[in-house]
């Protein structure tokens, strides 16, 4: 009896077990906490701005940020960087504000910046509205895809825009994050969303960055022609993406379902989306050199045969097949076109 007394009497409450567990959960949480203010005091560059402020003869201005593509390019010494837009940090009483997102064609390659499509825009509402402030802010970035939109997409609301525009759908394989791309996560889009999410925190871009730098310094052992390679050509793994096989349908719902995130996001905020068709050179760009292109090689020399014999109808439609056909997919075949009219349709 004594015995079973004692066990009974140095038993823990069941309030104090809640408290241990509490506590077993709590001091991680808040080292995590700890570690990551720490990193924000000593590491700033971390933060990774969509945006840096700027003051220019005594007043305050925001220009996309050159550290905006380290988003994206974990570990990359020079990533691609939107074009150096400038406009007012406090938004104009009479002000238009507007910006575009896109990739490497929205952001001007390889033309200058007065060449982009974001500066003829702002040209001609500058000749319309002389009274007003217009604003067209470019933060369109190389080498991203439909995943990078998104992500842009909170800072830009953050910025009050008048409206968006959008041209993409190039790199939606081979762009960082793609399907196709070396710089991959998982093929779930909700999932690779909400990492891009968890990597505005200091500890988790910290950790992504050392990962990346240990798995590209162990990937090639072989030297590289950097001159001859494109940054775009760097990121891209899987060169070979057959017409309807799995990784090209993954591209396609990947795209479909970024862009219907994305212009959701603006339509709750009521900012008005004009997002374009995307265009291809099929008369001119033949497929690329792959043993696997003999079929889009071949549809397109019958195509540019039926065009010098005055049928475009038909040439156009064997050259259209032909891009579609390409397996070196850097450009977008036809279906996403499709995936755009369908998802401004729905989010209209």
């Amino acid at each position: 009896m004594d015995l079973l007394a004692t066990s009974a009497t140095t038993g823990v409450p069941r309030h104090r077990k809640h408290l241990l567990l509490a506590l077993t959960l709590f001091v991680p949480v808040l080292a995590l906490v700890a570690i990551e203010g720490g990193l924000r005091l000593a590491w700033p560059a971390g933060a990774l701005p969509a945006f840096d402020r700027i003051d220019i003869a005594g007043h305050s201005y925001l220009t996309p940020s050159r550290r905006l593509g380290q988003r994206y390019f974990p570990g990359e010494a020079s990533p691609p960087a939107p074009p150096t837009d400038v406009f007012a940090a406090v938004k104009p009483s009479r002000g238009l504000r507007i910006f575009a997102l896109g990739e490497s064609t929205a952001a001007g390659f390889p033309y200058p910046h007065n060449g982009t499509f974001s500066r003829v825009v702002r040209d001609a509402l500058r000749d319309v509205l002389p009274d007003d402030s217009v604003e067209v802010v470019n933060v369109a970035i190389a080498a991203t895809n439909s995943y990078a939109l998104v992500d842009i997409a909170k800072d830009v609301l953050a910025q009050r825009p008048d409206a968006v525009l959008i041209y993409a759908g190039h790199n939606e394989y081979y762009g960082a994050l793609g399907v196709g791309s070396n710089i991959a996560a998982v093929s779930w889009p909700a999932m690779v969303r909400a990492t891009l999410a968890l990597d505005r925190l200091r500890t988790v871009h910290l950790m992504q960055t050392v990962l990346t730098r240990a798995k590209r310094a162990t990937r090639r052992t072989a030297p590289t022609d950097s001159a001859a390679a494109t940054f775009m050509e760097s990121v891209a793994r899987d060169q070979q993406i057959t017409l309807g096989d799995r990784t090209y349908a993954a591209g396609l719902a990947q795209f479909d379902d970024n862009l219907r995130v994305l212009l959701r996001m603006f339509r709750r905020a009521a900012v008005p989306v004009f997002i374009a068709s995307i265009a291809s050179n099929v008369r001119d760009q033949r497929p690329f050199v792959s043993p696997a292109n003999a079929p889009a090689r071949a549809a397109f020399d019958s195509g540019r045969v039926l065009l010098a014999t005055g049928d475009s109808v038909r040439a156009r439609a064997l050259l259209e097949r032909a891009r579609d056909l390409d397996v070196i997919r850097f450009r977008a075949p036809s279906a996403i076109g499709s995936v755009i009219r369908r998802a401004a349709a729905a989010e209209s």
